[in-house]
């Protein structure tokens, strides 16, 4: 208590300086919600890095405890930390030394690891954390409120990435090889579990993806459900392990879509072939890129794409990658996963140029390296998920593909760019576009389906985006 007294008396401070300055309420809150591109507060430039992540725990901080102490309210999600502030149009912070921000830093630290505070994002997880929910009549009488602030309490429970480690330890000194839905396999593999989708989103699902194959029955469309480590892997699961049958639903996908004209780029006596080999982390859920290439060369079989003259270099970047399901279960806290890299070579390599839309950025490279100082090591693929993301290369063919997607493509999509103009990566969760307007303004000829099983068999943002693309169509037909 006597800390955190401290630190309003700190923040206290910094609300003068606001105070004096006559910047209101709203001003503030507008200016943490910006993410800008660079932070003006310019120390020795070899530590200006972690000055940036110091400025931002601190606001971050200032935000918390003011809403707490009631001193100012500030509505915001803080839904992570990863917020810059431009502080020539907010507050001139020269007045704040190092040394009381390193303390807001580590304050603010302790506070989270404590319980005292909420955390917006598990860095150990790789996950946003669930808020307290908003009371209202409804979700009390539907039950909501009390099932969200159920996920509240277990995401937010004191010392909670600690508790997890602790548990997945005592288990396996118990012999238990499950925890949270994760299967600790032979080989050093961890493996996630399936489980049967639910039936009625699933027809919903295909439905959708059938209707627009009908509707859009002009374009090649193509559907790769990459299977999981728990499935080719099977006889690497804990004996008498309860896992469901990924295959029949997969069976079952393939018949409906290749009824529908959608050609069913099935990998899974591909991986059977190579299995031998690491086709998926042993600590994350993802394909290796390894396990990637040999996806793509089966699409590229059955999308017609000539491979002969495709070579790479096959380069390691990171050999201390630690991914979800170690951080998911506890299990194997210590091992670290490689990542590679495939380079293309050869006199016709060619050149990307890589177009972040919604943020404004562009690239000429697939890789975000920064992000291999950070725990979700994956995240190097493209920097992660994104709303869309448009790939040009110079190709002789003048061809368009749209992506339809989840993060297993972000590995895979590197090499197909060398057979398509342009490239066009939508991920329906963050996606709140018009699809079919994108189609026509783009001129897209071919359609790729790209999701792990897991994902795809419990999401519900593609049928969302393919029934709302079906509407919007609808609508501007009535129009005319």
């Amino acid at each position: 208590l006597k800390k955190i007294s401290r630190i309003k008396d700190e923040i206290g401070l910094f609300l003068h300086i606001i105070s004096d300055r006559n910047i209101p309420a709203d001003d503030v809150y507008e200016q943490i919600n910006l993410r800008l591109d660079k932070y003006v507060v310019l120390p020795k430039e070899d530590n200006a890095e972690e000055t940036v992540k110091l400025g931002r725990d601190a606001i971050a901080l200032l935000v918390t405890v003011c809403n707490a102490s009631g001193i100012l309210q500030i509505s915001t999600s803080l839904e992570s930390y990863s917020i810059l502030i431009d502080c020539n149009n907010f507050v001139d912070c020269s007045s704040l030394d190092n040394r009381t921000i390193a303390r807001w830093k580590e304050a603010l630290k302790k506070l989270e690891t404590y319980g005292l505070i909420d955390r917006g994002f598990s860095e150990k997880e790789n996950r946003v954390l669930s808020s307290l929910p908003h009371l209202n009549g409804s979700q009390i009488a539907s039950g909501g409120f009390e099932k969200q602030f159920e996920t509240y309490e277990n995401d937010q429970f004191p010392l909670r990435d600690l508790w997890i480690t602790l548990k997945a330890g005592t288990d396996r000194l118990m012999g238990k090889v499950e925890s949270n839905g994760v299967y600790v396999g032979k080989s050093g593999y961890l493996m996630e579990e399936f489980k049967a989708p639910d039936q009625t989103q699933y027809d919903a699902t295909v439905k959708a993806m059938t209707d627009f194959a009908q509707k859009h029955s002009d374009l090649k469309q193509y559907a790769l459900i990459a299977p999981n480590s728990v499935n080719i892997l099977s006889d690497r699961l804990p004996a008498f392990a309860p896992v469901q049958d990924q295959n029949s639903w997969l069976d079952s996908l393939s018949a409906s879509l290749t009824d529908a004209g959608v050609t069913f780029i099935d990998v899974r006596s591909t991986f059977k072939d190579h299995k031998m080999e690491d086709l998926y982390y042993h600590t994350d859920h993802h394909w290796t890129t390894q396990g990637a290439y040999y996806a793509y060369l089966k699409a590229a079989k059955d999308m017609g794409i000539d491979t002969s003259a495709d070579t790479y270099d096959k380069a390691p970047v990171t050999r201390s990658f630690q991914g979800t399901l170690s951080a998911k279960s506890g299990f194997r806290s210590g091992e670290k996963d490689e990542i590679d890299v495939f380079l293309p070579t050869g006199d016709q390599a060619l050149s990307s140029v890589v177009n972040y839309v919604d943020e404004q950025k562009k690239s000429a490279s697939f890789y975000d390296t920064e992000k291999l100082e950070t725990r979700d090591k994956y995240a190097l693929f493209f920097g992660g998920n994104h709303a869309q993301i448009k790939i040009s290369t110079p190709t002789e063919t003048d061809n368009t593909l749209l992506v339809l997607k989840d993060s297993y493509a972000n590995s895979f999509i590197p090499f197909l760019a060398q057979h398509y103009r342009k490239i066009i990566m939508i991920d329906p969760r963050y996606y709140f576009g018009d699809l079919e307007q994108l189609m026509q303004v783009e001129n897209v000829q071919e359609i790729l389906y790209l999701y792990n099983a897991n994902t795809f068999f419990t999401d519900t943002s593609l049928e969302l985006a393919l029934t709302t693309a079906e509407q919007d169509s609808s609508d501007t037909s009535d129009i005319r």
